[in-house]
């Protein structure tokens, strides 16, 4: 992303701010390797293909062309000090080095968290629990909205108090509301107490204003059936669903048949409209975590007890909004470790 203010991250950030100061987006880097970018109006970049596989690609290609070699399919069950340096073990081959890298990510996208290899170092490690998520809803309201998007402002309360308020796009799953807004709520969700989301699917205007409406609608179309009342304001599923939660036998009335009761729900539910989440957050759906090792150094990212063994990425305690900002992270501390082990070498 274009703006790269630490307002954007979590967790360390701060012990970490003069890696973001120092490296920017690194278009540049990506310009050299023949990869074109552009960036939207919310200041994100993209591959201007659009598609993520370009920047694998030419990241591989360049590596190619520097000659360095890659060992796939050898699972790390082990790194211990050795001589000065580190020993590197997997299941079938032992490596060793002056510096190792953790760039290893975290366990988004799998099945279960896994305590990590090199926790079993003297290091600082935070568990690492699923960030940016959907949030499991009662499939019973959410199902007949699958797949609808909508814009609305998303309030996470925990214990009846607002953790985290943000506004954007809101997509209904089969049994979760998503969106990066909903997802930027997830980081703040605490499994230990009841938690709601509730969509403000109105924000611009006020409970009075909503209520005029209503009261307008109401005279337009009053033989026609109660849940066409709101189709004018929202998608068609949104507005059946919202009028049935809100109206006894909506689906057999005529919008006539309103009473006041009912349009002062009705105006409750379009600016707080509320479900409750139900169970822990989907590790598997999941784009990254939070969590992860902790107390390196400020610049360089090395082990503070451990020489030569450094952290990049998605492997140290710093996560960041929707919006290209975990990437940028990945980008900007692979650098900073790159290049300080470069300097090593002169």
């Amino acid at each position: 992303n274009i703006d790269l203010s630490e307002d954007h991250y979590n967790s360390e950030i701060t012990r970490y701010s003069a890696i973001l100061k120092k490296f920017g987006q690194d278009v540049e880097f990506f310009d050299s390797l023949g990869l074109k970018t552009r960036t939207d109006e919310e200041g994100r970049i993209y591959p201007y293909s659009n598609q993520a596989s370009s920047v694998l690609n030419h990241l591989l290609w360049e590596v190619r062309r520097l000659h360095c070699e890659i060992q796939c399919g050898q699972p790390v069950v082990g790194l211990q000090q050795e001589n000065g340096g580190w020993l590197v073990q997997t299941k079938s081959e032992a490596y060793r080095a002056d510096s190792v890298v953790i760039a290893c990510g975290s366990p988004a996208g799998k099945d279960k968290v896994q305590r990590p290899f090199y926790t079993k170092l003297p290091i600082s490690f935070r568990p690492f629990e699923p960030a940016l998520c959907p949030l499991p809803v009662d499939p019973q309201w959410v199902k007949p909205m699958k797949g609808v998007r909508l814009q609305a402002k998303v309030t996470l309360l925990c214990d009846d108090l607002p953790v985290h308020e943000e506004l954007g796009e809101v997509q209904f799953g089969g049994d979760y509301l998503g969106g990066i807004c909903v997802m930027n709520c997830s980081r703040y969700y605490q499994e230990n107490v009841p938690c709601e989301l509730q969509l403000d699917l109105m924000p611009e205007a006020s409970a009075e204003e909503l209520k005029k409406e209503l009261d307008r609608l109401a005279t337009l179309r009053p033989e026609d059936g109660m849940e066409t009342l709101l189709t004018g304001l929202l998608p068609k599923a949104v507005a059946e669903q919202l009028v049935k939660s809100c109206c006894e036998k909506a689906f057999s009335r005529p919008i006539a048949s309103l009473t006041e009761e009912e349009k002062n729900l009705l105006v409750v539910a379009l600016k707080a409209w509320t479900f409750t989440v139900e169970g822990e957050r989907n590790l598997q759906r999941a784009q990254i975590c939070m969590g992860g090792v902790q107390g390196l150094q400020n610049e360089t990212l090395e082990s503070e007890s451990l020489p030569g063994l450094y952290f990049c990425g998605e492997a140290v305690d710093v996560d960041g909004s929707c919006g290209g900002y975990n990437l940028h992270w990945a980008w900007a501390s692979g650098r900073a470790v790159g290049s300080t082990i470069a300097r090593s070498f002169l």
